[in-house]
């Protein structure tokens, strides 16, 4: 059972193509509804959780979901900005309706995602994997990583397996 400190409002789960963020944020969300229902079900004590989060809903924010709504092509740094803020403000109404964003996109600009992160009380999780095979080149040139901060977390997910990689994110989260 995880306990936690403070639950974020949002999971912004960034890194270079290919490195796993939509594997970790798929099994956060799945993990987060798994432990949700056994709260709600009174296996354990509400106490164990953060008051906000037996009534919240969890939901999964892809990039390749959203092109189509969104109608993503344009590619460029305008275009990515501009893909990032609508999803930022997709999220923001998601916070205000008592709903936790777990985001996974493209969003290489450092000081957009941490603004919004911080102004929102989330967690950034920054994915690397150094076994990466996809040449992030072709989509963004300009990815810039994230730095330590309160809202930050950095996760290797180098030869590790989800629930590896999962153990070592509740660990740093916990210890934030």
């Amino acid at each position: 059972m995880i306990k936690y400190k403070n639950m974020p409002k949002l999971f912004w789960v960034t890194g270079r193509y290919g490195s796993g963020t939509v594997e970790i944020a798929d099994y956060i969300k799945k993990t987060l509804v798994r432990e949700q229902t056994i709260v709600q079900q009174n296996i354990i004590a509400k106490e164990m959780w953060g008051s906000n989060v037996p009534n919240c809903k969890f939901v999964l924010i892809h990039e390749h979901e959203l092109r189509s709504i969104y109608q993503l092509h344009d590619y460029s740094e305008k275009g990515i900005v501009d893909f990032v803020a609508f999803v930022q403000i997709l999220c923001g109404f998601m916070i205000k309706n008592n709903i936790i964003p777990i985001v996974s996109i493209l969003s290489p600009f450092y000081e957009q995602r941490k603004t919004f992160i911080d102004e929102n009380d989330g967690v950034e999780i920054c994915v690397y994997n150094q076994n990466t095979t996809f040449n992030s080149e072709n989509y963004m040139v300009n990815y810039e990583d994230s730095s330590e901060s309160e809202n930050s977390i950095k996760l290797d997910i180098t030869e590790k397996s989800v629930d590896e990689c999962f153990d070592d994110l509740w660990n740093l989260f916990m210890n934030k």
